[in-house]
């Protein structure tokens, strides 16, 4: 029988992606995670968000535990992107349990009319 360590089980976090002509944003689920805990990675061609949620325990005096579901945990999501992204220009921000990653398209990605002459 195999052992399994709990430390290597990830959740996928739930996300919306919304697209306009300039930019691609991002909004992931990610409650209980401090953002010093959340990375975000480009790589050729893919964006891989990760983060892990610390055990707490909240238990003060003699009491003991009678139920416990929030525990500790590990995040991973990868997205391939099929368009090409300004990774310079890219931001995220952590609020209220929500990741939002905003990623501008590279200029050379954005329609442009080709004048006839």
């Amino acid at each position: 029988m195999n052992n399994l360590n709990l430390q290597d089980i990830y959740e996928s976090p739930a996300a919306d992606i919304h697209e306009s002509e300039k930019d691609i944003c991002m909004f992931l689920e990610m409650p209980g995670i401090a953002k010093e805990n959340i990375n975000v990675e480009f790589g050729q061609d893919e964006l891989t968000i990760s983060g892990k949620k610390s055990a707490t325990e909240e238990c003060c005096g003699q009491h003991h535990i009678l139920f416990k579901e929030r525990g500790a945990g590990n995040y991973y999501r990868k997205f391939k992107l099929n368009v090409n992204i300004d990774k310079d220009k890219t931001e995220a921000d952590y609020k209220d349990g929500i990741l939002k990653i905003t990623m501008p398209k590279s200029e050379e990605l954005k329609s442009k009319k080709i004048e006839i002459k």
